[in-house]
């Protein structure tokens, strides 16, 4: 039996462990290469393909006794994985010239596909074989290096290519592994967030109303944590030899002398109460979202619909005329919003920079399925990409009279 099929004894079986993790296949191919997908022609399986190579890899490699502060396998496999696809990204296709019937269809062939016509249609329009439109259609797809460096345009207007797009989101290789997101608050995840989408620390400030300065403090406290996880940060054996000497410094001060007639009382901790399940002030209370803040991308619900407030537009790409499509997912109490040609159409409000899908029928289907009619906080979910928001359903008591469905 060969070395790449001995199982790992630090990760268990490997047949099972794999089939377990590929989900972070799934995760970087839509986070970072959904793009090169449709520029290049590449199909999604081969992304697919090539990242579990990039997994098994990491599999075989990973020792954790071989680092001083062992990262999870999560955030070691990721640069395998996104290596290994930027690799065949790279390298796969071909660079030979065409043939010349090729050369003269190619703009027009490749506009109609990209317009969506079938290859009958695209045959019947250029008087032209489908053979020849399929062969046409085939050379495009095998192009991959030529089109990875061809020049496109950024946000902010700069001429750049893909792979150097590609190389921009290495710096952020895997912040979206768990171990990263569980060490960092709301705030600094939505910076990572609109970091990755490219954009820059002033764009960013704008969005969340704080200035340029402070974007860049936190910024470079998120790199201080991502770090710590890939190398073993000495700042934080820092930190713990200071505590470890304010500690000596306290235990020589002299205690202040207690009263007799004192009762002790000890305070309660968060992780006490929840522990005995007791329910404090602020998990009773319920929260007021400011739609208006620009750091806090909301949807609101009401008897015309739904709309999404200037922030979620910008986060989400969205413009007058788009359809969504929206989803309700009961177990997870949220709704599920992409962006699909089967959906609703988005309308520009008086004067507005939000935008909302006016829709009757959309207000009963909601109703149907009991969800209250406020505003809430809109995330992404970091498998799938789409949006959530978690919503709050009406009781029985509170469900309002009449036919809906």
């Amino acid at each position: 039996m060969s070395k790449t099929r001995i199982d790992n004894p630090h990760l268990g079986c490997r047949d099972t462990f794999i089939k377990e993790n590929r989900k972070l296949v799934y995760m970087i191919v839509h986070r970072y290469f959904l793009d090169v997908a449709k520029s290049t022609g590449i199909s999604l399986d081969d992304l697919y393909s090539e990242g579990f190579v990039g997994l098994i890899k990491a599999y075989d490699t990973y020792d954790p006794t071989k680092f001083e502060n062992a990262p999870k396998f999560s955030t070691y496999a990721v640069p395998s994985i996104i290596g290994r696809i930027k690799l065949y990204a790279k390298g796969d296709g071909s660079l030979v010239r065409g043939p010349n019937y090729i050369t003269r269809m190619l703009p027009k062939v490749v506009k109609m596909d990209e317009e969506g016509k079938s290859v009958k249609e695209i045959s019947e329009a250029l008087q032209r074989s489908e053979q020849k439109v399929k062969d046409t259609l085939e050379y495009v797809s095998k192009q991959i290096p030529m089109a990875l460096e061809q020049q496109i345009t950024n946000r902010n207007g700069d001429q750049t290519t893909l792979l150097d797009s590609l190389g921009v989101q290495d710096d952020f290789t895997g912040i979206y592994v768990n171990e990263l997101l569980d060490k960092l608050s709301d705030r600094n995840r939505m910076i990572v967030d609109l970091m990755v989408k490219g954009f820059s620390q002033s764009e960013i400030g704008k969005k969340m109303g704080a200035s340029l300065s402070q974007i860049a403090r936190r910024v470079a406290k998120i790199k201080k944590v991502w770090k710590s996880i890939r190398e073993g940060d000495e700042a934080s054996k820092n930190i713990v030899t200071v505590k470890k000497n304010r500690a000596k410094v306290t235990e020589l001060r002299p205690k202040k002398a207690e009263r007799r007639d004192s009762v002790k009382t000890q305070k309660s901790t968060s992780e006490e109460m929840k522990k005995h399940n007791v329910q404090t002030l602020v998990d009773l209370a319920d929260w007021f979202t400011d739609a208006n803040l620009p750091d806090v991308p909301s949807i609101g619900i009401n008897s015309h619909g739904i709309s999404f407030n200037a922030s979620a537009v910008e986060m989400m790409g969205l413009e007058k005329g788009m359809k969504l499509e929206i989803g309700f997912s009961l177990p997870h109490l949220s709704l599920v919003i992409r962006v699909s040609d089967k959906g609703a159409k988005l309308k520009r409000l008086n004067g507005q920079k939000s935008l909302a899908i006016v829709n009757k029928r959309l207000v009963d289907w909601l109703l149907a399925r009991s969800v209250i009619q406020k505003r809430y906080s809109l995330e992404v979910d970091q498998l799938t990409g789409v949006w959530i928001s978690k919503v709050e359903l009406i009781t029985k008591e509170e469900k309002p009279k009449g036919n809906v469905s």
